[in-house]
């Protein structure tokens, strides 16, 4: 079963590859999620996940649809270096010629992926796109396996 900080995690992982994390504000990025409202250090990333529904789609499976938006913090807002971020971001999720994010031992299909720039001053540019997938209802078993069976039948003789 994957879960929105299943998605989250891939996509920080993913982007620390291009993007470091770190404490060195000149050269390294840090990744905050929803519950940050003040006192993040810029540059920085805010990673989204938001279910948007979900559907039965059979006995044991689920459909998920999941909005995720990326936006992008920045001291001195230059548009060429945000403009590289956001093609960065884009090109991110580019596997074999298609739009796709690695989720635990699965690939999801990117889509909808667009951007824009939000805030008050509509300076934060934000990446959206949504991941579309069935899931499983089922859970883990946890008990032991049954290992041997012993069945003692006896039959009576009809007349």
């Amino acid at each position: 079963m994957i879960l929105e900080q299943d998605i989250r995690s891939a996509i920080w992982e993913l982007m620390k590859t291009k993007w470091p994390e770190g404490k060195d504000k000149k050269k390294e990025y840090r990744y905050y999620m929803r519950d940050v409202k003040e006192g993040y250090v810029q540059p920085c990333f805010f990673i989204l996940v938001d279910l948007e529904d979900e559907s039965p789609g059979s006995v044991a499976t689920v459909l998920k649809r999941y909005k995720v938006s990326i936006q992008y913090y920045e001291e001195n807002h230059m548009e060429k270096h945000t403009v590289k971020i956001l093609n960065g971001l884009r090109e991110m999720f580019l596997y074999k010629r298609a739009l796709r994010l690695h989720v635990k031992d699965r690939w999801l299909e990117v889509r909808h992926l667009s951007y824009d720039y939000v805030g008050s001053r509509m300076d934060i540019p934000e990446i959206t796109f949504e991941l579309e997938f069935f899931d499983s209802y089922a859970t883990p078993q946890t008990g032991s396996a049954m290992e041997d069976i012993h069945i003692k039948e006896t039959v009576k003789a009809s007349n």
